[in-house]
């Protein structure tokens, strides 16, 4: 059982599978609950009335809710993650625009795979750093935008 600045411990075992904080029953008024149900975990946000994360079926994953909309899933099989998608197919999935920041650094073998965002005068590129040799590497220029 826990209890934080109450005298009133609260607990979840078989007989009370739902922890509140914020109120001693998390309500409009106030609070998150936590629940297992049915082998689902779920966390629920009662003052703005959506869910934080949830798992809609045993073994899906976890869901992640901002604003009352599912953000990202990440699926427990396959570990693949989702954004703006229910089913990843890969193990980054993003439906909708991804945006780069700029990466200034030196190409290495720890950014091999990666991509980059810079502007030089008045050019935009987007970059990905590659292998050329045994041991070296190179920022490898994807796309040119002339403004």
């Amino acid at each position: 059982n826990v209890g934080i600045r109450t005298t009133v411990l609260t607990s979840i075992s078989s007989s009370s599978s739902t922890l509140s904080l914020g109120s001693a029953s998390a309500t409009t008024s106030g609070g998150i609950a936590f629940q297992v149900s049915g082998g689902v975990v779920k966390a629920y946000n009662y003052v703005a009335s959506n869910y934080l994360i949830n798992q809609t079926v045993s073994g899906i994953g976890q869901i992640f809710y901002g604003a009352g909309s599912e953000r990202m899933r990440i699926h427990n099989t396959t570990g693949n993650v989702g954004i703006g998608t229910t089913g990843p197919q890969s193990r980054l999935q993003v439906n909708g625009g991804v945006q780069l920041a700029f990466d200034g650094s030196t190409p290495s073998l720890a950014k091999v795979g990666t991509f980059r965002y810079r502007k030089s005068g008045n050019n935009t590129y987007v970059d990905m750093c590659m292998q050329t040799g045994a041991s070296t590497y190179a920022w490898v220029n994807i796309v040119t935008n002339s403004w």
